[in-house]
């Protein structure tokens, strides 16, 4: 009986840290996803392994090697900078 209490206590303690765990890692998916799909639909050129598998047809559809040569409104680049903070601040890994 006690170590079903014990048991039970340990996963009561640490199911909330496993659902936040997950939750962050998806949060940090979605941020990367929303960020990159903005970079590929304005033409930039993916480097990064990851981005090339997650969009495929940008090394074939890409016209701009450096972002910083992206023409893009103060209004984008402020939602962009959002983003990345929202990432900075998860500890999204740079991947």
């Amino acid at each position: 009986m006690k170590k079903f209490l014990l048991a039970s206590a340990l996963f009561v303690a640490f199911a909330p840290t496993a659902q936040a765990y997950t939750w962050q890692v998806q949060a940090c998916a979605d941020l990367y996803m929303q960020r990159n799909r903005f970079y590929d639909d304005k033409g930039l050129c993916f480097t990064r392994p990851t981005a090339r598998e997650f969009f495929p047809n940008n090394r074939y559809s890409c016209t701009i090697r450096d972002a910083r040569d992206l023409e893009i409104s103060a209004r984008e680049k402020a939602w962009v900078d959002n983003i990345v903070a929202h990432e900075r601040a998860l500890g999204c890994p740079r991947i």
